[in-house]
């Protein structure tokens, strides 16, 4: 069941790197997105992750008119989407 994937706890350790700070530049250039707003969708991406959570539901609808690799979503939205 797709729920169960809530429970498993995962640590990696994502490096900041330049392509990471270009990627971050390029966010804010293109939107109203801040720097740290930004890097965290940075980073993200460069860790291939599906889903961004945030309960900053302006930083949710920011982003969501960006062509991103990822989605930025409420963990609410996604709890519910995954039932």
């Amino acid at each position: 069941m797709k729920s169960q994937n809530l429970y498993r706890i995962i640590h990696e350790d994502i490096p900041l790197t330049l392509k990471v700070e270009a990627r971050s530049e390029e966010i804010m250039n293109i939107s109203n997105i801040r720097l740290f707003d930004s890097l965290h969708i940075a980073i993200a991406e460069s860790a291939d992750v599906d889903v961004l959570l945030t309960t900053d539901d302006k930083f949710e609808k920011m982003a969501s008119n960006l062509d991103l690799k990822l989605r930025v979503m409420n963990p609410l939205k996604f709890v519910l989407e995954m039932m």
